[in-house]
């Protein structure tokens, strides 16, 4: 569940930030680098930040929590980095405006 939850805030995250500059009137290309330098260091720096806290429980002494925060850990980890690369390769082109304008039929 917290792999889950931490990797729909970070995907949202650098969603927005891309979809921020599109509506700012900035390339797809450059919204892109802008996200990732912006909102993708913020996302690094969450996910570091939530796995050293995970890395408390170890301190804890109970067997079965160990098992809990590896992984929880690794589940971080996985969808942190998920989050950074993946989004990017997704942004091909631009969100396709909704409803779709007929550009066909002649204007009323």
């Amino acid at each position: 569940m917290i792999g889950l939850g931490v990797g729909i805030d970070y995907a949202l995250f650098i969603v927005v930030r891309y979809r921020t500059g599109l509506h700012d009137g900035l390339d797809p290309e450059t919204a892109n680098i802008l996200a990732l330098t912006t909102a993708g260091r913020a996302v690094l720096f969450a996910g570091c930040t939530v796995i050293i806290s995970l890395l408390g429980m170890f301190v804890m002494g109970i067997n079965f929590i160990y098992g809990l925060s590896l992984g929880a850990i690794l589940a971080v980890l996985m969808v942190m980095l998920a989050s950074v690369t993946w989004c990017r390769r997704s942004w091909v082109s631009p969100a396709p405006s909704w409803p779709p304008r007929n550009t066909t039929a002649p204007p009323p």
